[in-house]
């Protein structure tokens, strides 16, 4: 069984994800990236995903490969970079933010 290593920007590795996952185009932002940590996919003989339990939604086949601590950490330090909105009916804005509902909860949202 061949290994196949992959190596790309954020933006593109999402691009691959989206289609290995069929996730729909809402659902793009909610894929974390971290950097330096591989997001692993084993493949059946179709070259589909396998869905396994270590996949984190939106993901249903991929996992991270590390430590689920660091990896959190990791997620944790890019999402405090991005700016944030307090969410309410009818906001707009001109990109994808991550909104803080009422109930404290964080999501994306474009727009």
């Amino acid at each position: 069984m061949p290994t196949v290593l992959v190596v790309a920007s954020e933006n593109v590795l999402r691009g691959l994800v989206k289609h290995l996952e069929q996730l729909e185009i809402d659902e793009i932002p909610l894929v974390d990236v971290p950097y330096a940590v591989p997001l692993v996919y084993q493949l059946d003989e179709q070259l589909q995903p396998i869905a396994t339990p270590w996949a984190e939604r939106p993901l249903r086949s991929g996992w991270y490969l590390g430590d689920p601590a660091k990896v959190k950490a990791v997620q944790a330090e890019i999402k405090a970079d991005l700016p944030t909105i307090n969410a309410s009916p009818g906001e707009q804005s001109d990109s994808c933010l991550v909104v803080v509902g009422e109930n404290g909860e964080e999501e994306w949202r474009c727009s």
